[in-house]
């Protein structure tokens, strides 16, 4: 038998404890990378300039998903969701796979749970925070290859 990371069993828990019946569920990511506590590591691949661009264009509404980064941050976020693969077993991979695919599927959505709009349909149920504030959906492009 092995040992699971911190990281598997706390997202194990997570996946258990989700609440599937409540009215927002397949609207909002079930999943959070938050990397707001990562300024330094954030700030070394990311300049000043790109960092305010990431802002504006967020909340100008034109930055909607981390495929809409540019190259530093996109890698940087990219890295993140790797890292925590990498801290997860085979069966955790298999549990959070079957977890998302079921949450995309929208399975088992009720009559009186909102779905998803075409806009955010290809996001993955992952969703990241910038060091910036901004929290931006995995598209399903940047899962694949894990």
């Amino acid at each position: 038998m092995y040992l699971l990371s911190a990281f598997e069993k706390s997202l194990l828990s997570t996946i258990g404890n989700a609440d599937r019946s409540a009215p927002d569920y397949y609207l909002i990511s079930p999943l959070l990378i938050n990397c707001r506590d990562d300024a330094a590591r954030f700030d070394a691949v990311v300049t000043a300039t790109q960092r305010a661009w990431i802002v504006k264009d967020f909340a100008s509404g034109r930055l909607k998903s981390v495929s809409g980064l540019t190259r530093p941050s996109y890698l940087y976020a990219r890295a993140q969701l790797e890292e925590r693969y990498a801290l997860l077993s085979s069966d955790g991979i298999k549990t959070l796979d079957e977890f998302l695919i079921e949450w995309r599927r929208e399975h088992r959505r009720r009559a009186d749970q909102s779905g998803r709009q075409d806009e955010v349909a290809s996001h993955a149920g992952i969703d990241i925070i910038l060091p910036t504030g901004t929290r931006l959906p995995y598209d399903l492009i940047n899962l694949r290859g894990l």
